[in-house]
């Protein structure tokens, strides 16, 4: 295990570089398709007591932001709405799918604005860079930040990884607006990965965090993924290694030590690990056994492990993608899964 070196790189230019650059591209193509009809749907589909915003945090690098969709109740007196509640007691941040390579914010309208209307929590929804593209540096023209040079800032690891602590930074540096002793983290796929890695950083006090969510998010992405033990599943996709692997080669440079806790939290020491733990993935999902494997190493060491193995699903399975059920089916086993992370957040 390796600390954390939090100084940027870019990708070296040459042949592998540009073919990583035109994967992307296509994927990115692909998947703004599908993401468009699929955010209509579930912004569509937020409670009527819950408002979403955007916000521009700034981040370390001079002149670029990074943007976070804020979910928070709504507040009525005498059945008049008069806006966003007060700000509650505690926050959760949210770090959506992204393979570290495809844009996704807005991909977990659903769960985050769910959260934010069950429980007394304002959600914060927040973007990362994504690779391959080398960092980028523009200044403003004016002090605020907007998103379009969020959006076209991209880099390797560490850039998506300091994003996380930034936003955490802007947390902290905020508490009349959020409790610092209340923060929990979770996220989906790439962005679990990356909340994980945030929640154990050792740049960060101990305790910083109440609990961690993972849904089917890789722990250890220094070894190959065995297979899963189900091959049989009725909602989510396979994640073919090849694409796997232009998604870790993305994000990681070719010197990397990928057992660096930024990357592979796995190898955190325990005591590093907030109380409250929940890992979540579909039993057909080539990332079940890296995320059983962490279950097995933080069980009986004095935290609340929890360990939700998802019958009949491969990966994202809770995004209505190759859907095979019926949608009473669908919607119970994502039910099942929100409730139980949003039960662990509530009591943590």
């Amino acid at each position: 295990m390796s600390k954390v070196s939090h100084e940027e790189f870019q990708h070296p230019f040459g042949l592998q570089y540009f073919g990583l650059k035109l994967v992307a591209f296509i994927l990115r193509g692909l998947s703004s398709l599908a993401q468009s009809r699929a955010k209509k749907l579930q912004l569509a589909a937020i409670p009527h007591n819950v408002t979403r915003s955007r916000i521009e945090i700034p981040s370390r690098e001079a002149g670029r932001c990074i943007s976070v969709d804020v979910y928070r109740r709504r507040q009525t007196k005498g059945g008049v709405d008069v806006g966003a509640s007060d700000p509650p007691s505690a926050v959760h941040l949210n770090f959506h799918g992204s393979g570290f390579v495809v844009p996704g914010l807005g991909g977990d309208i659903a769960f985050c604005a769910r959260l934010a209307s069950e429980v007394d929590v304002v959600v914060l929804d927040c973007d990362y860079r994504k690779a391959p593209e080398g960092q980028s540096s523009t200044s403003l023209e004016r002090p605020q930040c907007v998103a379009y040079i969020c959006n076209h800032n991209k880099a390797p690891f560490p850039a998506g990884h300091n994003d996380t602590l930034d936003v955490f930074a802007y947390v902290i540096a905020n508490p009349t607006s959020f409790a610092p002793n209340k923060i929990s983290v979770g996220g989906f796929s790439a962005g679990a990965n990356l909340g994980m890695a945030l929640v154990v950083s050792d740049s960060l006090p101990k305790d910083s965090f109440t609990s961690v969510i993972s849904f089917y998010g890789n722990p250890n992405i220094s070894k190959p993924t065995p297979s899963p033990p189900s091959k049989t599943f009725t909602s989510g996709i396979l994640l073919p290694d090849i694409v796997r692997r232009i998604f870790y080669a993305s994000y990681m440079l070719p010197a990397v030590d990928q057992k660096n806790i930024g990357l592979s939290p796995f190898y955190a020491p325990v005591d590093r690990w907030p109380k409250n733990i929940l890992i979540t993935c579909g039993e057909a999902d080539s990332l079940w056994v890296p995320g059983k494997e962490l279950v097995d190493k933080l069980k009986g060491k004095g935290l609340e492990v929890e360990w939700h193995s998802v019958p009949n699903a491969a990966h994202a399975f809770d995004k209505g993608v190759m859907v095979k059920e019926s949608a009473e089916e669908t919607k119970q086993k994502v039910d099942n899964v929100y409730s139980q992370a949003i039960e662990m957040i509530r009591r943590s």
